[in-house]
């Protein structure tokens, strides 16, 4: 991901010759069909592997995008471990750039985050 932020930043602007394809009836009926997929998926469909599925199959991309559910797993299962890398880089960098402080009586701490002792024993 941090790769990510090096990128050119030219790249965020679309190209022209992507701007020239989605100005076509081929270009725009792809969007169309996208945008449509993405919404049925996302308000009425599966989620996770089985609605990544779902989403490229309704767009039409299964046809350029290895869409099994093992080969979209395996994408899923290493998005995971760069989310994961991501946030333990992020939370020793926070850690250390946090000033130690004391916790007021009746707090204790549970998984990372400050709770009320009475809130805990629910």
């Amino acid at each position: 991901m941090r790769s990510w932020k090096a990128q050119d930043k030219s790249l965020e602007e679309p190209s022209a010759e992507l701007t020239e394809f989605f100005s076509t009836p081929h270009g725009l009926k792809f969007l169309q069909t996208m945008v449509t997929a993405a919404m049925f998926v996302i308000e009425y469909g599966p989620s996770g592997v089985r609605g990544t599925q779902e989403y490229l199959r309704l767009s039409g991309a299964d046809q350029f995008i290895a869409s099994s559910y093992g080969a979209l797993q395996a994408y899923s299962m290493r998005i995971e471990q760069h989310i994961g890398s991501f946030g333990a880089d992020e939370e020793k960098l926070r850690a250390i750039k946090m000033r130690a402080r004391k916790l007021p009586p009746g707090w204790m701490k549970c998984s990372g985050a400050a709770a009320p002792v009475w809130l805990l024993s629910r």
